[in-house]
């Protein structure tokens, strides 16, 4: 009987780790594959939104004292108005591309190597990949965007906007009239008579809402 069990249990075993070589190989090729492409997590996007908005806002924060854009991200560090400009992209650990003229435009781009990437900021103005950015992110992106116009138009006129039109009659911002994508308002404003501060509120009538800006400081 256990001559004839031992030539079984043998081949069996023989079997088994054919079975697990081929296994491990089809694994080993699984992993590779996976690892050679930037795994993009859902929390990725939003983080990345917030990082390119910050910037834009520090951009044109820049402006407002230089008269000018930053030549490069890492100015907005040097000359203390963002301490955290060299903040990647959570999504790839790459630091956003960023280009501009000096004096009229500017773009910040997420840098991952996917397509569509997480978007990017072109002048203060969003431009997500499509169902990235409603709710909470995309009021909060809007929030951003009409600071950022505020921020310019500080300082072409030494002072903030009376209200958010101003932004368009200036043609600092064409589309001032951002609404809450929750509940489709025009955002709250408050400007002092000296145009000296500057307040953004998200209109959504919750407690809380979506936050607000003041004075370049966020909420949130």
């Amino acid at each position: 009987m256990n001559k004839i069990l031992i030539p079984f249990l043998l081949v069996f075993l023989l079997l088994l780790l054919s079975c697990g070589d081929s296994a491990v190989s089809m694994m080993d090729t699984d992993g590779g594959n996976t690892l050679s492409i930037p795994v993009d997590d859902p929390g990725h996007v939003e983080m990345c939104h917030d990082n390119m908005t910050n910037l834009a806002s520090a951009c044109a924060m820049f402006y407002g004292m230089e008269n000018r854009y930053p030549e490069e991200l890492s100015e907005l560090g040097t000359s203390g108005i963002y301490e955290d400009w060299d903040e990647p992209c959570p999504g790839c650990g790459e630091l956003y591309r960023y280009s501009t003229d000096l004096y009229v435009t500017y773009t910040i781009e997420c840098p991952m190597p996917t397509d569509p990437n997480h978007g990017y900021v072109i002048d203060g103005k969003c431009s997500w990949p499509p169902g990235s950015g409603g709710g909470i992110e995309g009021c909060r992106s809007n929030m951003r965007s009409l600071f950022s116009g505020c921020a310019m138009f500080y300082g072409q006129e030494n002072r903030y906007p009376a209200h958010l039109k101003e932004l368009g009659i200036s043609g600092v911002m064409e589309n001032w009239d951002l609404v809450c994508p929750d509940c489709g308002e025009l955002y709250s404003y408050y400007s002092d008579p000296a145009g000296t501060t500057c307040v953004i509120q998200c209109p959504l009538p919750d407690d809380p809402g979506h936050g607000f800006i003041e004075d370049g400081v966020i909420s949130w």
